[in-house]
């Protein structure tokens, strides 16, 4: 498995991989479409439709890593191609704008008839670390100039909205709500996540992950921006509640903000997860997300297992298991 992610609205699942890629629906699990055609590093779905953005890597790639291909699943067909001189590191689209993330470089296109717009200079991104909202708004979310720093961009209006200092640390991940309304950062230490609305870039909730550093490999809200999904290498998802009873205080801030610095601050605030659950799969970097009804969690990890959970207090218990590369895609075990 190259590659692993979840569509705008979570509702399903592409995989890149050595041989082709797949995709699959979330919840109930099922494979929906397979394409052999050669190795994938990065496939990006426009929601449900037919539209799949595809870049091409592993040891036997059909496309460049340079080349961005728009592919018709309907039809098995490409629609068109972009050429770049340096490797694509991650592609973001919404109903308006397709994102090509580069080392250096951010493109912004048209996705109607990707017609360039503009492009951004960053400072070196290797993970190609990047965020886009819904078609509401199209806030665009990149590392800036200094670590932890977010930059917010406007991608309709093709201008700069807001900084915002997120943490000490550089960026490890960034994920925008449903409505592109709130943004959540964790940093490389992994033991914080910070949430932001936007694009007033006003510190919102912090949430405590763990005591211990970890590498945050992914954050999802829910549909109603109500709960907070995290997976990380510790093998443990965090569930937290966003809401009145979580959210920052203003009068906190003030005594708290005003005589502490910003390390001991984050100790006294953060708000600790409500739920956690325990994947088999440790040390296996995992994506998560929840359900359309919010009543369970789903998490994909890299060693092709898919994972569902029913949300609950303290801690969530599995339902059933699922493994990606099966013949049929639908092969589960019900847990006791």
């Amino acid at each position: 498995i190259l590659f692993i992610n979840f569509n705008q609205d979570a509702s399903c699942i592409s995989v890149g991989l050595k041989d082709g890629f797949r995709v699959y629906t979330t919840h109930p699990f099922s494979k929906t479409y397979h394409n052999p055609i050669g190795g994938i590093c990065c496939v990006q779905m426009l929601y449900c439709s037919s539209l799949i953005a595809l870049v091409g890597n592993g040891d036997t790639p059909v496309f460049s890593p340079r080349k961005l291909h728009m592919y018709n699943t309907k039809t098995n067909q490409p629609i068109c191609e972009l050429n770049f001189v340096t490797a694509i590191l991650s592609v973001h689209m919404n109903r308006k704008r397709a994102v090509v993330v580069m080392e250096t470089k951010i493109h912004i296109y048209e996705i109607s008839n990707l017609k360039i717009l503009h492009t951004i200079d960053t400072v070196p991104n290797p993970k190609g670390i990047c965020a886009l909202s819904s078609v509401t708004n199209s806030y665009l979310a990149y590392p800036g100039n200094e670590p932890g720093e977010v930059y917010i961009f406007d991608a309709l209006s093709l201008r700069n909205l807001s900084v915002i200092t997120a943490h000490k640390r550089s960026l490890s991940y960034m994920k925008f709500n449903s409505d592109g309304t709130l943004l959540a950062t964790a940093s490389e230490k992994g033991t914080v996540i910070r949430v932001f609305s936007v694009p007033e870039a006003k510190k919102s909730f912090i949430f405590r992950r763990g005591a211990y550093p970890a590498t945050v490999h992914c954050i999802n809200f829910s549909e109603d921006s109500k709960l907070l999904c995290a997976s990380s290498d510790t093998g443990t998802v965090h569930l937290f509640k966003i809401d009145e009873s979580t959210c920052v205080k203003p009068e906190n801030q003030g005594l708290f903000g005003s005589y502490l610095p910003g390390m001991f601050s984050d100790m006294i605030e953060p708000w600790r997860s409500f739920s956690t659950l325990k994947i088999p799969s440790v040390g296996v970097a995992s994506l998560c997300c929840f359900t359309r009804d919010c009543e369970y969690v789903v998490v994909v990890a890299y060693n092709g297992f898919v994972y569902t959970y029913k949300v609950a207090e303290g801690e969530s218990k599995m339902v059933s298991e699922h493994y990606l590369l099966s013949d049929t895609g639908t092969t589960s075990l019900v847990a006791p």
